[in-house]
């Protein structure tokens, strides 16, 4: 069982990453936004289907978060808006969670399967903060739902040899403090998670979760948005990194928040497309003078 990590320094090349990707759809925007005008009449109630991918970040017992594990994860939603402030959005995400834990002559790490199925309630800015001339719709919004986890840490090497970790900072075949030199060999990590955490069934693999949210929508045609936001996920286990498959004392005083309960943040860049804007540009309408044009909204 493989999964795809990155360890970054911080949060910079996403950042980037976003910024270039809002820049490049704030140009498309504005050009759509010159030639398309919508009258005051149109159906405001929308429903609309999106696909989203983004990245994964632990926030979990287990890991030294100056040093993130980003992992990938992918979501797709169905949302409806309702009137000019609000809305809801039925969202399914899936994706893996995985963190390292670093302490002296130690190095463990975890990652886990996410399955999360979530309904989120929503709060449309663009009126309130006076933004309706733009083709930008920012939210915030706040859920629930349940999360379906599996846990796996890595243990062995691909002979089954446990891993032993030595002052010197290598990883061996037998522990320092109990081996014969005859027999101790070097081992590097394979980074194959084929030990459950949850071998012994101490605990369930679901749990419930609620979240806060909060991003933007920018239209790029009447029927096609980009949508941007970031996602906080709490928890109610403990459970997700836990080290019941470790048996380790010194993972029990890996972290201060060794007593709170697991979450994660996810970042992500998507498009969504609104059901209603064929019948909606239909409506379109060309004013005479600028006083009259009125703008549509999302």
């Amino acid at each position: 069982m493989r999964t795809f990590t990155v360890i970054m320094p911080g949060m910079a090349k996403k950042g980037l990453l976003l910024l270039l990707v809002l820049f490049l759809a704030l140009e498309a925007s504005a050009q759509y936004r010159r030639t398309r005008v919508y009258s005051r009449n149109q159906k405001k109630e929308h429903p609309a289907i999106g696909l989203e991918f983004g990245f994964i970040n632990s926030r979990c017992d287990m890991g030294s978060h100056d040093k993130q594990v980003t992992t990938l994860g992918a979501s797709a939603f169905v949302s409806y808006r309702i009137k000019d402030h609000f809305g809801m959005s039925l969202n399914l995400m899936t994706g893996t969670l995985s963190d390292r834990f670093y302490y002296p002559y130690q190095d463990h790490d975890f990652k886990s399967d996410l399955l999360e199925l979530s309904l989120h309630g929503q709060l449309n800015l663009e009126r309130l903060l006076d933004m309706e001339d733009y083709n930008i719709i920012p939210y915030v919004g706040t859920g629930f739902g349940v999360l379906f986890f599996k846990s796996y840490g890595n243990k062995f090497d691909p002979q089954g040899n446990s891993y032993f970790y030595w002052n010197d900072g290598t990883i061996r075949t037998e522990s320092q403090w109990d081996f014969t030199w005859q027999s101790v060999d070097f081992l590097l990590k394979d980074n194959v998670y084929e030990t459950p955490l949850n071998r012994f069934q101490q605990y369930n693999n679901h749990t419930f979760m609620i979240l806060l949210e909060g991003g933007a929508k920018i239209a790029l045609s009447p029927q096609l948005y980009l949508k941007m936001g970031t996602v906080y996920t709490f928890t109610f286990t403990d459970y997700i990194d836990h080290d019941l498959g470790y048996y380790d004392e010194a993972l029990q005083i890996r972290s201060p928040w060794n007593d709170d309960n697991d979450g994660y943040f996810y970042t992500s860049v998507g498009l969504m497309y609104d059901l209603a804007g064929k019948y909606t540009a239909k409506r379109m309408i060309r004013p005479k003078s600028k006083s009259k044009v009125i703008k549509r909204r999302r």
